[in-house]
């Protein structure tokens, strides 16, 4: 995660049978080290240790993108997780699995480009499908690097529409998502980190964390924040 000031992540989704959040560590590195499979399951209160490729899912890291095949269907790019594979050759797929990747796609809407290249895909067309990727394998804890970094106001919006509904989901994964702008948190957020200079300077219920005062004292200067119809957002204040 970056060091600049200002970063803030949040979690939304997942939500244990007692109704309340489950809480998830937050580091402040790019890379993830663990030692063992075990050592990971304790820091993310995974049911099961191993096997974690599906159980933690990072599409917005770079490295993802990298191996898929560029001439490979959009199709092909979402259900060859379902194998623990980005490439795929003549593995037989059962219904379910077809199912969940047309699902995914359509919520993610980009279900009219199943079979498309991958390389022909806009920016925000090519994020949208690795998310669908990332979900096929029903992974405990989604981690989003500014995914929408890059994206105009369509796909931006799009991309988040399709994360709150996610989220809104009883069987969403645990989000952790890193972000420099507050107006991309999408709905459904539930708790929030504000960090500063490398620390964490605020921690906590979104709502209670995400205000003017805080923000003013981490950014130094004066500010407004709140939130409209479950988005929030952020402006200086004026005379």
């Amino acid at each position: 995660m970056s060091e600049s000031i200002g970063t803030t992540c949040v979690q939304g989704g997942y939500r244990p049978g007692d109704g309340e959040p489950r809480q998830i560590p937050i580091y402040q590195s790019t890379t993830w080290k663990f030692d063992t499979s075990e050592h990971m399951g304790r820091l993310f209160d995974l049911e099961e240790s191993g096997y974690f490729y599906t159980r933690l899912a990072n599409p917005t890291n770079d490295a993802v993108a990298a191996k898929i095949v560029p001439t490979q269907s959009v199709l092909d790019t979402v259900r060859s997780a379902a194998w623990g594979l980005a490439v795929a050759h003549d593995e037989e797929y059962e219904q379910v699995d077809d199912e969940r990747a047309h699902a995914l796609m359509d919520i993610f809407g980009v279900s009219h480009l199943a079979h498309r290249e991958f390389s022909t895909l806009s920016e925000g067309e090519a994020q949208r499908v690795l998310l669908a990727r990332a979900l096929m394998t029903d992974p405990e804890v989604l981690i989003l690097d500014e995914p929408t970094s890059g994206l105009d106001l369509g796909a931006r919006e799009l991309l988040i529409a399709a994360l709150s509904e996610i989220m809104a989901g009883s069987k969403s994964p645990q989000v952790i998502l890193v972000t420099h702008q507050i107006e991309e948190i999408p709905a459904g957020v539930t708790h929030c980190a504000i960090m500063s200079n490398g620390a964490i300077a605020h921690q906590g219920p979104i709502e209670d964390v995400l205000t003017g005062v805080n923000l003013s004292e981490v950014y130094g200067m004066p500010l407004l924040a709140g939130s409209t119809d479950g988005r929030w957002w952020a402006r200086g204040v004026t005379n």
